[in-house]
C-alpha cells in the first residue's frame, strides 16, 4: 500500500482506519503502508510519530487511548501501529519506486504540477498498482489522458480502480524529468510565450536571405530546424535517423563533416564558400558556416549549422571548399574499402545461406533472450517480495528481542536484589526497582552519570570504588548501610566483561543482609550471655545449688530464642567444631540436603560432599579460625545433583581458650548466577547472527560465506565440529564447509567425506528435514538410530548433534549440523534457534547468488 507523506498524520490516520476495519471483520489480515516524501526532515519526524498536545482536540478518547501513549509534553503513536508503516525518501516525478501496491493515495499533490508532469506521475502510479488496484486522488485532481485505464468507483471522492495490467507509455528519462512542485512564476510564463515568436521571427529572417539553420548536439543528432527553404535536407531510405550528416544532400555531406570536425577541434566558427551543388539538373552555389557552442548551465554543447545561397559566389570571410588531392585519395581509399567490403559481404551471404538453420536457431535464442528481458521486471518484483520477506524476518526478530527484553525486565523487577548496570564512563545503562532503595534513580536517569545522582548509602567513596574496579577488573564486596532506614546491604561491584574478556562497564548489586546482620548480632548477644553466665557460675559457685533451677530456665529461654531464629530464617545456618564436624544445622540446611538432624550431626564436609567441594569448604573454615575474624565467601555445594552457589558469612566463636567453633550463615544466589550466564550467552548469539548477515551482504562468494558461517557458529556454540552438507539431485551429497576444534580429524578432504553415502537420506529424500524440522539428539548412545547412522556417528566420534535444514526457496538444498564429540550435550533452545535462523539466512543468500548469476548470464548473452 503506497501513501504520500508530510509529517505522517495522514499515513497514521489511514493505518488507524485499516486497523479498526480489520478488527471489525475479525480476520487475520496483515497490511503494510509505504509512506514517502522528498523532505527528509519531515520523514524523520513522521518516523518518530510524536505530536503535540493539540491532537487531543482532534481525536476521540477511544482512539487516543488505543493508538497513542503520552511521552514528555506530547503524544506518540504506539509501537504496534508504527511498525505497520515504512517511511522512505522518494520523488514521484523521478522514480516508480514501490510496485504491486493494492492502494495508492496521492491527494492534493498533482495540482502543483504542469499537465505533462501530472501525466508522467499518473503513469508511474498506474505502473505501481496491481491489477484491480485502487487509486485515491484529491478533489481538484483528474486522471487526464489515462482516464480510460481506470474504472470510476466514487466520482465525487475521486476513487478509481485499475482496469487492466498493461504498461502505458514508458516513463520519461532522467534528462526529461522535472521536479517542479509549484506553479511556474509569471516571468517563466512570459519567456515560454516569447519562444514561439522568436522562432517565427528568426525563420522569417533566414527565409529573406535564402538561408536555413540547423541545431545538432555533440553526436551530430538534429534536434531543431529553422526554415529549410533552400531544401538541403533529404530523408534517407531505410531505418529512420537524426544524424545530420546522413540527412543533408550528398554534395554537402563531405563539407559538413569537415566543418563539424574543424569547428569542434579549433573551437571557432568554420565556413566554406562556393560549394557546388547539382540538384534537379541545376547547378547552384552554397555557403556553409558551422559554429560550436560549449556547454553551460543553461544547455549542453551543440553545433549551429547555417546554409545560405551563394549565387553568384560572394567574396566574404571564409575559404572556398575544394576537394583537394588528400580528399581525393581518401575517397579512393574509401571506394576500395567499399569494394572489399562488398566482396566480403558476398562471401558472408553465401556462408549464411549454407548455415540458415543455425542462424534460425540463433534468432530463436535471441527472441527468447528478448522475452527474458521483458520478464526482468517480474523477476525484480520477485526480488522485491524476497526483500519484503527478509524485512518480515527482521520484524520477527525484533519481536523476539522485545519479548526477551520484557522477560529480562520482569526478571530483574521481580527479584529483591537491586542491580545497577553502568558503562565504562559510569553512566547508567539499566537498573532494577529494588536498586532505588540504595540509589535515588528514576527512569529519566538512564544514560546520566552516576556522580550526578544522590544515594542513601554510608559510602562516601562510591565513585572512586567503582573506578578502582574498572582499573583492576576485580570483584569488590563491601557491607553498606542505608542511612535513613538503618538497613544493612551487601554491595558487590563486578566488572562487566564481554565475551572476548574486554571490560565494558561495571555491575553493582545490593543484597539485603539485614536479617543476617540481625542474626549475627543475636548470636553475639547469645555468646555474650553464655560468657557472662560462665563468669557468674565461677563467681557464684557456692550458690550454684540454690540457683541451678533459675539458671537452667534462663538457658532454656536462650536456647528457645536461638532455636526459633534457626527454624524461621530462610538462610542456611550451621555450627562446626574445630575438626569440621557439624554441631548444629538449622531446618533450611537440613531440607536443602534432604537429611535429618541425626544424619548430619557429627559428620564432616568430606562425608556430605564431593572431594573438591569439601576441600573448598574446609579451607574457608581454616581461614576463619586462623584469622579469628568474620569472613565472607562465595561457596558452591552439590544439592540434588545440581551445583548451588551461596554467599556465606563465617564467624569464629571464641572463649577464654580461643576459637572453639565456627558459625556459618549462607544465602542462595544460584538463580542470579544463572541469569547472568543466560544474558551473556543470549547477547553472544545475537552478535553472531548479525556478523553472519553482515558477511552475507559483503560478498556473493558462497565458499567464503559458508566458511565464515561455520567458523562463527562453532565458536559461539563451543561445539567440537560444525559442518555444511549439500544434497545432489539424487539426494546424495557432500560436505562443502567445516570448522573443527583442535584435536579432531577434519571431514573435508578425507576418506569419510568422499565415501559418505547416506542411503536413509536418499531413500526418504532428506527425512524429517524436508518438513522444515530440525533433527536433535542429545545423546547418541541413548537415541533410536539406524545401524548405518550409528556406525557413521561412531566414525566421526559424535556423542550428540543438532541438524537443521537449509532451503533454497522450496527446495531442500542441504543441512547445517553441529556435533559435540567429548560427551553427550543437551542442546538449549537458544542454540537451536541460532542454527535455524542461520539456515534461513543461508537459504536467502543462495537465492540471491543464483539470481545474480542468472542476470549476469543474461547480460553476457545479450552482449
Amino acid at each position: 500500500m503506497g501513501y504520500t507523506c508530510a509529517t505522517g498524520e495522514e499515513a497514521y490516520t489511514l493505518a488507524m482506519l485499516l486497523d479498526e476495519a480489520i478488527a471489525n471483520i475479525d480476520k487475520p489480515i496483515k497490511f503494510k503502508i509505504f509512506a514517502t516524501d522528498i523532505d527528509e526532515v519531515a520523514l524523520e519526524k513522521a518516523t518518530q510519530g510524536l505530536y503535540s498536545q493539540t491532537i487531543v482536540n482532534e481525536l476521540s478518547s477511544d482512539r487516543l487511548e488505543r493508538y497513542f501513549v503520552q511521552k514528555d509534553d506530547g503524544w506518540q503513536i504506539v509501537r504496534q501501529l508504527r511498525e505497520k508503516l515504512l517511511f522512505a525518501c522518494h520523488d514521484l516525478t523521478k522514480d516508480v519506486a514501490f510496485t504491486r501496491m493494492n492502494l495508492v493515495s496521492c491527494r492534493n499533490l498533482l495540482i502543483y504540477f504542469q499537465p505533462e508532469l501530472q501525466q508522467q506521475v499518473l503513469r508511474n502510479l498506474h505502473y505501481s498498482l496491481v491489477n484491480q488496484g485502487i487509486l485515491f486522488l484529491g478533489e481538484a485532481e483528474t486522471l487526464g489522458y489515462i482516464k480510460p485505464e481506470f474504472h470510476t468507483l466514487a466520482k465525487k471522492a475521486k476513487i478509481y480502480q485499475k482496469k487492466r495490467d498493461v504498461r502505458l507509455n514508458l516513463p520519461l528519462t532522467m534528462e526529461q524529468r522535472t521536479t517542479q512542485l509549484s506553479p511556474l512564476p509569471a516571468k517563466m510564463t512570459r519567456i515560454t510565450r516569447l519562444e514561439p515568436m522568436l522562432d517565427k521571427a528568426f525563420s522569417a529572417f533566414l527565409a529573406k536571405y535564402q538561408a536555413t539553420c540547423f541545431l545538432v548536439d555533440r553526436q551530430h543528432k538534429l534536434f531543431h530546424i529553422f526554415n529549410d527553404g533552400i531544401e538541403v535536407l533529404k530523408m534517407p531510405q531505410g531505418k529512420m535517423t537524426t544524424d545530420i550528416t546522413k540527412l543533408i544532400i550528398k554534395d554537402l555531406q563531405l563539407p559538413l563533416i569537415t566543418a563539424l570536425h574543424r569547428a569542434k577541434k579549433e573551437r571557432s566558427p568554420t565556413s566554406f564558400l562556393g560549394i557546388e551543388v547539382k540538384q534537379l539538373e541545376r547547378l547552384r552555389y552554397l555557403k556553409l558556416e558551422v559554429t560550436y557552442s560549449e556547454s553551460s548551465k543553461l544547455a549542453d554543447d551543440f553545433f549551429s549549422i547555417v546554409v545560405q545561397e551563394d549565387n553568384p559566389p560572394l567574396k566574404a570571410v571564409g575559404e572556398t571548399f575544394q576537394v583537394d588531392a588528400t580528399a581525393s585519395q581518401r575517397i579512393a581509399e574509401l571506394e576500395y574499402e567499399i569494394q572489399q567490403t562488398r566482396e566480403n559481404l558476398q562471401a558472408v551471404i553465401e556462408e549464411l545461406e549454407t548455415t540458415n538453420e543455425e542462424q534460425q536457431a540463433t534468432n530463436e535464442e535471441l527472441t527468447a533472450s528478448n522475452e527474458e528481458l521483458q520478464s526482468t521486471n517480474e523477476e525484480l518484483h520477485s526480488v522485491n517480495e524476497e526483500l519484503y520477506t527478509v524485512n518480515a524476518e527482521y520484524q520477527s526478530k525484533i519481536e523476539e528481542l522485545t519479548e526477551l527484553n520484557n522477560d529480562i525486565n520482569n526478571l530483574l523487577r521481580s527479584t529483591d536484589i537491586g542491580v545497577v548496570f553502568l558503562d565504562r564512563d559510569l553512566n547508567i545503562r539499566k537498573f532494577t526497582p529494588a536498586a532505588t532503595v540504595a540509589i535515588n534513580l528514576v527512569e529519566a536517569d538512564l544514560d546520566r552519570p552516576l556522580a550526578h545522582i544522590t544515594h542513601n548509602l554510608d559510602c562516601q567513596d562510591l565513585i572512586p570504588l567503582l573506578q578502582q574496579v574498572i582499573q583492576s577488573q576485580e570483584v569488590v564486596d563491601r557491607e553498606v548501610k542505608l542511612v535513613k532506614q538503618d538497613c544493612h546491604l551487601l554491595m558487590r561491584v563486578n566488572p562487566y566483561l564481554l565475551e572476548n574478556g574486554s571490560l565494558d562497564g561495571v555491575v553493582i548489586s545490593f543484597i539485603d543482609i539485614n536479617e543476617l546482620k540481625t542474626i549475627q548480632q543475636q548470636i553475639q548477644l547469645v555468646n555474650q550471655d553464655l560468657q557472662q553466665s560462665q563468669l557468674q557460675l565461677r563467681q557464684l559457685n557456692q550458690q550454684l545449688e540454690t540457683r541451678v533451677e533459675e539458671r537452667t530456665q534462663a538457658l532454656q529461654k536462650s536456647e528457645a530464642r536461638l532455636r526459633a531464629i534457626l527454624e524461621t530464617t530462610a538462610s542456611i545456618i550451621y555450627l562446626k567444631d574445630l575438626d569440621g564436624r557439624y554441631l548444629l544445622a538449622n531446618r533450611e540446611y537440613l531440607e536443602s540436603l534432604q537429611l535429618t538432624e541425626i544424619e548430619i550431626i557429627g559428620k564432616s564436609d568430606r562425608d556430605l560432599f564431593p572431594p573438591a567441594i569439601a576441600d573448598s569448604l574446609i579451607a574457608h573454615d581454616r581461614q576463619v579460625i586462623a584469622s579469628q575474624s568474620v569472613l565472607k565467601f562465595e561457596e558452591q555445594t552439590l544439592i540434588d545433583s545440581q551445583v548451588r552457589t551461596y554467599i556465606s558469612i563465617k564467624a569464629p566463636l571464641i572463649n577464654e581458650q580461643g576459637v572453639y567453633a565456627v558459625c556459618g550463615i549462607a544465602t542462595d544466589i544460584s538463580e542470579q548466577k544463572l541469569t547472568e550466564v543466560e544474558l551473556r550467552e543470549s547477547a553472544t548469539r545475537e552478535r553472531t547472527i548479525l556478523e553472519i548477515v553482515a558477511k552475507i551482504r559483503e560478498t556473493f562468494e558462497l565458499s567464503e560465506i559458508f566458511q565464515n558461517t561455520v567458523q562463527k557458529l562453532r565458536e559461539t556454540l563451543k561445539c567440537d565440529r560444525l559442518v555444511l552438507y549439500r544434497f545432489y539431485p539424487d539426494w546424495s551429497g557432500k560436505f562443502v564447509a567445516e570448522s573443527v576444534a583442535m584435536g579432531w580429524t577434519p571431514l573435508l578432504d578425507s576418506e569419510l567425506a568422499t565415501g559418505w553415502k547416506d542411503t536413509c537420506l536418499q531413500k526418504t529424500k532428506g527425512s524429517n528435514c524436508y518438513q522444515y524440522d530440525s533433527f536433535i539428539v542429545n545423546d547418541v548412545a541413548q537415541a533410536k538410530l539406524s545401524d548405518c547412522h550409528r556406525a557413521m556417528y561412531d566414525k566421526i566420534q559424535a556423542k550428540s548433534f543438532c541438524i537443521t535444514p537449509i532451503f533454497q526457496g522450496d527446495i531442500l538444498w542441504g543441512l547445517l549440523a553441529a556435533y559435540h564429540n567429548q560427551y553427550p550435550r543437551p542442546w538449549k533452545e537458544g542454540e537451536i534457534r541460532l542454527l535455524t535462523q542461520t539456515g534461513i539466512k543461508l537459504g536467502i543468500s543462495l537465492a540471491q547468488v543464483d539470481l545474480f548469476k542468472q542476470i549476469q548470464h543474461q547480460s553476457q548473452q545479450l552482449q
